[in-house]
């Protein structure tokens, strides 16, 4: 999101939010797309193997990555054509991805003058806007947004400030690389930076290219041979190694986590928790670090307590906290962080950053031993679906053009949440970060007109709340994706419009194919028509 005085203006016409679709935005984001296309047209006339298209790339970008993959690079420019197309104001791009960005637009005053789209054109929309929300012409913020999309040279400082932050400049993934090669704590501080050194490869000079990579490949034998070794009696995978995070509050707490570590290690996990594996001397962070980041899974005990301090972010609880969202980040590991209730409810008890997550409850005795079995077999790796066995003899074959889960005309509808699959907000201060995808089972795979028809709706639904979020919803195989919302938004607002939505492309669906049929039978009724007519006279004329 771009940082500008254009759209904080945007909030403040808003109350304070920011609307995607005001006619500002919208603009905006033409002009975005004109100047990314117009930039990118540049390459086109050249083949990454030309001679012309290296000496046009060193001319543009610094050294490092381009000298080494031309090819990739020319892929990443052509990339950008399609992110930026409506989408660009608001897409997180890769950190070489903002890097390209940054330089094809620092160059844009060479050839600006070529944009005749960009002359003098102040939509009528924003105009219309404006004076909708009656804002006087001769006011001073009229005149900005006037001027922002009449005065090339302030949109180009626009544009080019939004990418020229540290986090896509070389320097600062010098600075990343310099932490990964040189400190001990380089997990942990790249983990609260919300970076992980591959992300940067691309950008570093040559020099420190070939150091880093040297020691990355190091890092992967060395994993690839521990992974390996086998343990004494048994494989290493055979016994997992499961890091227990938990909230130092009262001894009876304490003394619970720990009777939850001696079960465990009896039932043949290796349990790591501090009263066990931490002694005096030892670092504390460092000890999180490691361990976190060793663990085949991570147990969070959560208890009101820990998810006032982690979403606080104090003390250990919140140190580990950072940690925890550094590698959700990073790596996507959703499933190696178990949310076990110790206390409470869940709505009560999980913190912020792993809200959606599917957890386990130990807090009472009624489905305890149940609940624990589930945790062992899905720490083990041994909770798995029974195999698909055979068709009954009773059941006849069906056409090989029939479905066999469901009848063709039954409507769809939606099964559940795939909880497995919610992902985890960023929750890194930024517009939005609180955020995070959520998937819907749907009861079959719709057609291209149904999963149009959806979004159509989902954007412009017949009834909806004050907190709907129209733009978030996509539809991909058998799940529909709100990408932008979070657990409890859904319970309490988009249920009701989701299940309105799917409806409403069901029926349309249903009219629209009807309607094709009718043209269909209608078609063909001319075609028998015209068929027996011609017949009828040609039996008539004689030669």
């Amino acid at each position: 999101m771009f940082n500008t005085s254009l759209f904080d203006i945007v909030r403040e016409l808003n109350d304070g939010r920011f609307d995607q679709y005001n006619p500002i935005v919208k603009e905006a984001n033409k002009v975005f797309y004109d100047i990314i296309q117009c930039n990118i047209e540049m390459w086109n006339d050249f083949d990454a193997s030309d001679k012309g298209f290296e000496d046009r790339f060193y001319d543009d970008f610094p050294p490092g990555f381009l000298s080494r993959d031309i090819s990739r690079a020319k892929q990443i420019i052509f990339d950008l054509r399609d992110i930026a197309d409506g989408e660009a104001i608001r897409f997180e791009l890769a950190p070489i991805y903002t890097y390209v960005m940054y330089h094809l637009i620092r160059h844009w005053n060479e050839w600006q003058d070529d944009i005749e789209l960009l002359k003098n054109r102040f939509p009528q929309s924003v105009k219309d806007y404006l004076r909708e929300k009656k804002i006087h012409p001769r006011s001073n913020t009229y005149r900005y947004i006037k001027s922002w999309f009449t005065d090339k040279d302030a949109m180009h400082e626009d544009f080019e400030e939004t990418y020229n932050g540290d986090y896509v400049s070389a320097g600062f993934a010098e600075l990343v690389a310099g932490i990964y090669l040189d400190d001990t704590m380089a997990s942990t501080k790249l983990n609260m930076l919300r970076v992980t050194i591959d992300e940067f490869f691309d950008l570093l000079p040559n020099d420190l290219y070939e150091r880093v990579q040297k020691k990355y490949r190091t890092e992967q034998e060395q994993a690839k041979v521990q992974n390996e070794t086998p343990m004494k009696g048994e494989k290493a995978m055979d016994v997992p190694n499961v890091f227990i995070s938990y909230s130092w509050e009262d001894e009876a707490h304490k003394a619970w986590v720990k009777a939850l570590a001696d079960r465990l290690l009896s039932d043949g996990i290796n349990a790591i928790v501090d009263q066990y594996d931490l002694t005096l001397g030892d670092r504390l962070p460092q000890f999180m670090e490691q361990q976190i980041s060793q663990a085949d899974y991570v147990l969070i005990i959560c208890t009101p307590t820990y998810k006032e301090k982690s979403d606080a972010r104090t003390g250990g609880v919140g140190y580990e906290g950072h940690i925890i969202s550094g590698e959700l980040y990073a790596k996507h590991n959703e499933r190696k962080f178990i949310p076990v209730v110790r206390k409470g409810s869940f709505s009560e008890v999980i913190p912020t950053f792993l809200a959606g997550k599917l957890g386990i409850d130990l807090s009472g005795k009624s489905n305890y031993e149940d609940n624990y079995n589930d945790l062992i077999t899905t720490v083990r790796g041994i909770r798995k679906k029974p195999a698909i066995g055979e068709k009954p003899k009773n059941v006849p074959q069906l056409p090989a053009t029939d479905k066999p889960s469901q009848e063709k005309d039954e409507p769809i509808h939606i099964l559940g949440i795939i909880t497995d699959e919610v992902t985890t907000p960023k929750m890194d201060g930024t517009r939005g970060s609180a955020l995070y995808k959520i998937p819907f089972r749907l009861s079959q795979t719709p057609s291209r007109l149904w999963r149009e028809l959806f979004i159509n709706e989902w954007n412009e639904p017949p009834r909806f709340t004050t907190m709907h979020r129209p733009g978030i919803a996509s539809v991909y195989g058998d799940r529909i994706i709100l990408d932008g919302t979070t657990i409890e938004e859904v319970r309490d607002y988009h249920r009701e419009t989701l299940l309105l939505c799917v409806d409403e492309a069901n029926k349309k669906e249903a009219e629209i194919i009807a309607e094709r049929k009718r043209e269909e039978e209608l078609r063909e009724q001319r075609k028998r028509l015209h068929s027996e007519t011609v017949s009828t006279i040609a039996k008539e004329i004689k030669f």
